[in-house]
Order: structure tokens, then C-alpha cells, then sequence
């Protein structure tokens, strides 16, 4: 998919170096060893990662601001679901299912959120009836396809007319390296989403807050708290994460109280931004067109 983009900022080449560093230990992405590379990608540790992460958190508050709308027993599916930490945050009257390729991840979702329906699946055949969910969850998954355009398709298929697709995409600038470090195919603009989403028959409702400049701010942040942590752990042999470690005085770790100073700031911030004008909005609802035009009212 061609860019329409101009050139990277030195902010895209801090965070190729802060995503070359997280994945130096990783193997590189192949093509034969999807499977494996994708079993790898996540571990423990990132269960409690992404509970307490800034950025998790704020995305998982657009999401439920989404569901929270959608009917009672309204059936959910995220596909690609990772750890199960949105899937673990949705409201209990709803019917929420996880989905991913990898067996691996689907067991981590178990600690995240046990009791939710579990099932391993291509994106590009989803195991669901024709018009069977009021709402998809897809969050940072297109990149990683070869071919976006029939798993979009899939989406649609399963998709209630007038149903949701919550979608996400990564927005900045593209390096070749991403391939290798991250198996991603290509990044998006909001132009490219809106168009690969129109195409299998979806439509832009609102674009939900991607907090592009909390989120910048956050990386220096993230990677100094990472670096201090580092020195801390080889003075003490303390390995937890910035997430789990805390002074022996203190009720929480520091990253806890951190955070919720972090979530003030960026929700002031970037919390009335024109979200419909800026590039870097990949993060979206689209509906699916053709039918009604409530998903609150899909044959309900």
C-alpha cells in the first residue's frame, strides 16, 4: 500500500531504536515460522504489562465508551486479541469472545480473563455465522497480514448489518526494519484505513482518541523509567518490571501513582483534538453499511 506520508521525523527513528531495542532478543519475522514468531511475541510478563500500561489503558476506555452503546447481550468479538486485556475490560452483559492465531497467546487470555470463549483462527476464514456479531474488535492486526483486504472482508462477512468494527492500525512513518522486528506488512494514514475499510463495505462512524501527543511523551517517559529501572536491578538483582517493583514503604509501585498523574496530563492534553482532520487517526468505528443504521437496533 503506497503512503501518501513525506519523510520520517527524528521522533520515527527514536522509536525504530526503542523498538529495535525491546526486540533484541527476538528472533526476526519469516514468513515460514509465522507461527512460531507469533507464539514468541508475547510472554507473562506482558499480562501485567498491559493491565497497568498508560497506553492500554487508555485505549481500553475508547473501547468501552464504544460497547458500553451496544445492545444487552450484544455478541463481541476481538480478534487477534494478544493477552486478553481489552476482552478482560468488557462489560459482563455483554457476549465476549477472544480469538488469535497463536495457541500460545490464548492461554495467556486465560490468565487475563478466564471464562471468556476461546478460539484459535485465521483472520482470513473466521469460524463465526454470516451476520453473527453486533460488534469486531481488530486492534494493531492488519499490519501483520500479508493481504488486509480479505480479512476486512471476514470482518464485514460476521458483522449484524449496521454492526461495528472497532479498528486500529499503527500510523507512523514505515522503516523496512519493522518487517523483521515486528512482522508488520506496512503502517497506515487515515486515508488508507478509511479506504481499505470502505472498500469491504464499512463506514467511518467517529474516529476515537489515539492521544498522539500523549502518546510521543510517553515514549521518553517510558524508556527513562525502563533505563532507571535497569541500573536499579543490577545494583539490587531485582529483576520486576517498572510495572511490579515498589519501595517497601510504599502501598503500590511508583509506576502506579506515575500513571495516573501520565493519565491526567494526556487526557487534558489531546482530549479535544480534530480527530477527523489529523493523519495519524487510524483508530476508528466503522459500521457496517447495507443495513439498518443502529447497531442498538439490530433486530432487537
Amino acid at each position: 500500500m503506497a503512503s501518501d506520508r513525506g519523510g520520517p521525523t527524528l521522533h520515527d527513528y527514536i522509536a525504530l531504536w526503542a523498538v529495535k531495542a525491546s526486540k533484541r532478543q527476538k528472533d526476526d519475522y519469516s514468513g515460514d515460522q509465522r507461527q512460531a514468531f507469533y507464539d514468541e511475541h508475547f510472554e507473562e510478563r506482558h499480562v501485567e504489562a498491559y493491565k497497568r500500561d498508560v497506553r492500554s489503558v487508555l485505549r481500553r476506555r475508547e473501547i468501552q465508551r464504544v460497547t458500553s452503546m451496544l445492545p444487552e447481550q450484544a455478541a463481541i468479538l476481538d480478534v487477534a486479541c494478544g493477552v486478553g486485556d481489552v476482552v478482560s475490560s468488557l462489560a459482563p452483559r455483554h457476549h465476549v469472545y477472544a480469538m488469535d492465531f497463536s495457541f500460545h497467546s490464548l492461554g495467556l487470555v486465560g490468565l487475563m480473563a478466564p471464562g471468556i470463549p476461546r478460539v484459535n483462527s485465521s483472520l482470513y476464514a473466521l469460524p463465526f455465522r454470516d451476520e453473527s456479531m453486533d460488534a469486531v474488535i481488530c486492534l494493531e492486526v492488519l499490519e501483520h497480514l500479508p493481504d488486509d483486504r480479505p480479512a476486512v472482508a471476514e470482518i464485514t462477512r460476521i458483522l449484524k448489518p449496521g454492526g461495528r468494527a472497532i479498528v486500529s492500525v499503527p500510523s507512523q512513518y514505515y522503516f523496512d526494519d519493522y518487517f523483521h522486528l515486528m512482522g508488520h506488512f506496512r503502517h497506515y494514514t487515515r486515508h488508507e484505513l478509511v479506504s481499505l475499510l470502505e472498500s469491504a463495505g464499512l463506514r467511518v462512524e467517529r474516529y476515537l482518541n489515539h492521544y498522539p501527543h500523549g502518546h510521543n511523551w510517553y515514549l521518553y517517559v517510558y524508556w527513562s523509567l525502563v533505563s532507571l529501572n535497569a541500573v536499579r536491578a543490577r545494583l539490587t538483582g531485582d529483576r520486576r518490571s517498572i510495572y511490579e517493583w515498589k519501595l517497601g514503604w510504599m502501598s503500590a509501585p511508583p509506576y502506579t501513582y506515575l500513571s495516573q498523574c501520565l493519565l491526567r496530563i494526556i487526557a487534558k492534553a489531546d482530549g479535544s483534538l480534530p480527530l477527523e482532520r489529523l493523519d495519524t487517526s487510524t483508530f476508528c468505528v466503522a459500521r457496517k453499511t447495507g443495513g439498518v443504521s443502529d447497531a442498538g437496533s439490530n433486530g432487537r
